[in-house]
């Protein structure tokens, strides 16, 4: 059974409306954990230029002083996204848990992959994969900065990109029909086995 996208929007929206507030913190903190991925590869390249043009060691040092503080810096951001995300993620399914409660009235086993096979799938999409999919898609914008210095570095990393994500979705199409008739054949068997 095919779900929609809109149908998957929803679900996410109305598990998250009620935090709100994690969300916004989790929108702010990405973009500046990222942000911060992107800029210490390039205070790096600059230090590479002072060293190589015989700067001074004043000028070395302190290029190398503002990468260590970038470094340290970030690890910051990326702490708080992970929190956030867990916490929003964990959140949701269990008030996703409360709502399939009813479900308690049916067989014992009967409906234990819906409850927590799915649940646990869910919560991983809450906070895993929408974090590494924004976290992504923003490092993949911020990508674009070698081409700025090298139009060819920056169409080789382009055309490696382009490869990855077809190779990641070849790989998907791959994977998904067994998982998903894996985890059919699991629901039946559970069904089937009741008293």
């Amino acid at each position: 059974m095919a779900i929609s996208f809109g149908v998957c929007w929803r679900l996410l929206v109305d598990y998250l409306r009620p935090q709100w507030g994690g969300v916004l913190l989790l929108a702010a903190v990405l973009p500046g954990s990222i942000g911060l991925q992107l800029t210490s590869p390039q205070v790096l390249g600059c230090l590479i230029d002072l060293a190589r043009a015989g700067s001074a060691f004043g000028s070395l040092a302190g290029v190398a002083a503002l990468f260590i503080g970038l470094a340290l810096t970030g690890q910051g951001p990326a702490v708080a996204a992970t929190c956030t995300g867990e916490n929003v993620g964990w959140t949701a399914t269990n008030a996703l848990r409360n709502d399939l409660a009813f479900h308690r009235a049916h067989m014992p086993g009967e409906m234990v992959e819906r409850i927590d096979g799915d649940v646990m799938a869910l919560a991983n999409f809450f906070s895993h994969f929408v974090v590494a999919l924004l976290g992504s898609a923003l490092m993949l914008v911020g990508g674009a900065a070698p081409a700025r210095i090298d139009a060819g570095v920056g169409g080789v990393m382009f055309v490696f990109a382009a490869l990855s994500l077809t190779a990641c979705g070849r790989i998907r199409d791959i994977a998904v029909p067994p998982w998903a008739a894996w985890t059919s054949a699991r629901w039946r068997l559970l069904i089937c086995a009741r008293p």
